[in-house]
């Protein structure tokens, strides 16, 4: 069943006092507080000595002296206790001088501990995170977000729990600044033992054709990785797969809801239409009872086995028992004038053509919010469904097998994409026919 053993109870006083109830009806009212003078004054922050060059960001993504109040209510309402301050300090010193170059395109800098990770954050994310900080925190405290035991929420978002601003200098007499952007997130992963950490298969789904492939032995594996093995993840608990796919629906519901301002404290080259996109669930899959991870869902690791002169009906089904670690990440680009630009220019390139050089639907990472999320939320389900990719293809192209792209087709093994390509003929022949009938 879906659980987030990071489940704290909240011990600070001043967490109990200031944030309210699961049932509560004035969360709104509660959040509209945390901007005023009151509030700052109350949810301060860690202001602690932060490393060398590292400020606050401020809602302007500006150097501040004391952090946004927002960021020490999320980190009460995740039950987030004093040693923070500490891990602050230590990840933010070790991702300026050790931090790793994430394998996604965006090539961001990253650093991680055993329960916090820091990550860059380009200008364009960090005035969305401050666009989007105020009605996030509205969301994980909604009463239908919150966990069984309403201790904690139950989001699958990213949780944001500090940004800052580091300034940095690039030539010998320090004339030359470079202002940089990072943000503190809780680690999908947390307290996974080591040892675990270090065999764990990772995925990162998107539900687009857009090389979405392994990119080197030992990155994390992507959508056409699970077609190539026929390898679906299924609920133990058809109960705590539903709550898992209802929450994950909420979430994107919120992300496609978000806008940025347009009271002119944004950039105008920086604004983007409303709705997030191009976010990842990033999934982690650890043996049975692996202790931590944010949000965890029991599964079979699931595949289908098909052999030569064996109908598809008769396919073996191999499972394994597993735990899955989830996570929804990389949330924080809006739909920019950037993207519409390089959306043009893929298309121009021929990028979305099929292998059969048609068109034949949506298939970029760079796709407009709402399409986004349909594509999204749909491949996601399919992955939680018993059966094989070639029933899923199918429903994923709402029962039209002209839809279906070559490029996914071609990820599955030999059989099934025999089997997928027969389905499609059968189909096309049956519609040719159906015409003739009615011509005649």
């Amino acid at each position: 069943m879906v659980s987030l053993p990071g489940e704290l109870d909240v011990q600070s006083s001043k967490c109990k006092s200031l944030a309210p109830s699961a049932e509560s009806a004035d969360v709104m009212e509660y959040c509209d507080q945390l901007a005023t003078s009151d509030a700052d004054q109350q949810l301060a922050g860690h202001r602690s000595e932060l490393p060398e060059n590292f400020h606050f960001m401020d809602s302007g993504c500006r150097e501040a002296l004391e952090e946004l109040p927002q960021f020490q209510a999320i980190r009460c309402a995740f039950g987030v206790d004093d040693s923070f301050t500490g891990a602050a300090r230590s990840l933010l010193s070790k991702v300026v001088t050790e931090g790793e170059r994430s394998t996604a395109k965006s090539g961001s800098i990253m650093a991680f501990d055993n329960s916090f990770m820091v990550k860059s954050m380009s200008s364009w994310e960090a005035w969305t995170l401050s666009a989007i900080l105020k009605e996030y925190l509205k969301h994980i405290h909604m009463p239908e977000n919150r966990s069984k035991t309403g201790a904690t929420p139950a989001t699958l978002l990213p949780r944001f729990l500090g940004a800052y601003v580091h300034i940095g200098v690039v030539d010998p007499a320090g004339l030359i600044k470079v202002r940089s952007y990072y943000v503190i997130m809780a680690n999908v992963f947390a307290e996974v033992p080591a040892e675990v950490l270090a065999g764990m298969e990772r995925f990162d789904l998107k539900g687009s054709a857009d090389d979405r492939q392994q990119r080197y032995k030992g990155s994390e594996l992507m959508d056409f990785d699970l077609l190539r093995l026929d390898r679906k993840l299924i609920p133990d608990e058809p109960e705590g797969g539903a709550a898992l796919l209802e929450q994950l629906s909420r979430d994107l519901g919120f992300l496609l809801e978000q806008r940025m301002p347009a009271d002119g404290s944004v950039p105008e080259a920086l604004r983007g239409s409303p709705g997030l996109m191009d976010y990842s669930l990033l999934i982690g899959l650890v043996p049975r009872d692996t202790p931590g991870g944010l949000s965890r869902l029991d599964v079979n690791d699931s595949r289908t086995r098909s052999s030569p002169r064996v109908p598809a009906e008769n396919w073996r089904i191999e499972a394994e028992p597993k735990t899955a670690l989830i996570g929804v990440i990389d949330v924080l680009q809006f739909w920019t004038p950037a993207k519409c630009i390089a959306r043009t220019l893929k298309r121009a390139a021929g990028m979305e053509l099929d292998e059969d050089w048609e068109y034949h639907g949506e298939m970029l990472d760079t796709l407009q919010p709402a399409p986004y999320k349909q594509r999204f939320h749909r491949f996601v389900q399919e992955v939680f469904v018993q059966g094989s990719w070639v029933d899923s293809l199918f429903r994923l192209n709402d029962g039209d097998w002209s839809k279906v792209l070559e490029k996914h087709i071609s990820q599955l093994p030999f059989e099934q994409g025999k089997e997928a390509e027969r389905r499609r003929q059968y189909q096309s022949c049956g519609r040719r026919l159906g015409r003739q009938h009615k011509t005649i």
